[in-house]
């Protein structure tokens, strides 16, 4: 009696199991999801100007001036310390203004010979500018440097919606 009372319980949550597996086959087949948008980069913009207004200032495009661009020279990074908030001119961005004599690398620190950690962020050519999307998920802050010359450095402190 004990092993039938078994089988008829193990049949029951058999096809128990069955049910619910077809039934939510069935359910789910009905859910539309619309298929993920490929990325689609940012148009360059042609309105935009390398060149600072009044040394203070940065344009990006027509109506968007970036008030605290990083700049590179000689000595290396100016400022040395730049915290980014959603609030600011380009968001969670950064200007990166290239002021040498030589194509700029800027690669997330620590500094590796065969390629530095993080994104490319490709080569800003002399006498331009790069806007960059440094935020990293997990940190609060992120070391940056040239890559030819990995002691020219610079902190980018994340702020309230960069994080």
């Amino acid at each position: 009696m004990a092993s039938k009372q078994l089988i008829l319980f193990f049949g029951g949550l058999a096809l128990f199991a069955v049910l619910l597996t077809f039934g939510a086959n069935f359910f789910l087949r009905r859910i539309h999801v619309e298929p993920p948008q490929p990325f689609t980069p940012l148009p360059i913009s042609s309105g935009g100007s390398q060149e600072s207004d009044d040394g203070g200032m940065f344009q990006i495009q027509k109506g968007t001036v970036d008030r605290r661009p990083v700049r590179y020279g000689p000595d290396g990074f100016s400022p040395r310390t730049i915290a980014i908030h959603e609030s600011d001119d380009l968001g969670c961005l950064i200007t990166v203004i290239n002021q040498s004599d030589a194509p700029l690398k800027v690669g997330a620190s620590p500094h590796d010979p065969a390629g530095d950690p993080g994104a490319n962020y490709g080569e800003i050519a002399p006498g331009k500018a790069g806007v960059l999307d440094v935020r990293y998920s997990g940190l609060t802050e992120i070391m940056l440097h040239n890559h030819a010359s990995p002691a020219h450095e610079f902190v980018v402190t994340y702020g309230p919606g960069c994080d």
